[in-house]
């Protein structure tokens, strides 16, 4: 089974579990947020900063983000890189760069413990990036960007993370972690409703 169909299957009882279990207990609370989301990137690019929004109801947690990582994956090109294909068959792999990388999460969780206001949640995240590779010459030493133009590479991961909301207070807080973002936090604010639906 390859690791996308690995990572739906997560997804689709991440979806299912929360809303079969507690459906029956629900009441009429309802909270929205909205707010900055920012941590490192663990593969050493610039941190992951963004927007996420969320939907606290009284056992379920529902959210979505948006993000940006500048230079994803750290890697910057030598200096004095030709920016065209090593002119020759004599080359050796030096590194592959990642650009600019935009992506959005899925976050959907439960409430365990009522009294607590903590909601766990899984989470899907992908990304989609510019990359290119940089070969260095063994008969120059020089370095070439061997790609004649950017690759579009999409990367999926599955996260896990925590969110504090209690109904009647204006702030939500959320903690997050996956392999394209690492670990990313959020302050947002939040407003409640009773009795919406």
């Amino acid at each position: 089974m390859t690791k996308t169909a690995i990572q739906l299957l997560i997804l689709a009882a991440l979806i299912i579990t929360p809303l079969t279990t507690f459906s029956e207990e629900q009441d009429d609370n309802i909270a929205f947020s909205i707010g900055a989301l920012y941590g490192p990137n663990t593969r050493g690019g610039d941190a992951a900063a963004g927007i996420e929004a969320g939907m606290f109801m009284q056992r379920v947690f529902l959210g979505f983000s948006m993000f940006s990582i500048s230079s994803g994956n750290g890697v910057e090109p030598p200096s004095g890189m030709f920016n065209y294909p090593t002119p020759h068959n004599s080359y050796v792999h030096h590194s592959t760069v990642i650009q600019d990388e935009f992506g959005m999460g899925i976050s959907l969780g439960i409430k365990p413990v009522n009294k607590f206001n903590v909601y766990l949640h899984g989470s899907f995240v992908t990304a989609e990036g510019n990359s290119y590779d940089v070969k260095k010459s063994t008969a120059t030493n020089s370095y070439y960007r061997h790609d004649s133009g950017s690759k579009r590479d999409i990367d999926t991961s599955v996260g896990f993370g925590a969110s504090y909301y209690k109904y009647g207070t204006p702030l939500a807080l959320s903690i997050q972690h996956d392999r394209i973002r690492g670990t990313v936090g959020t302050i947002a604010w939040a407003w409640s409703f009773y009795g919406i639906f």
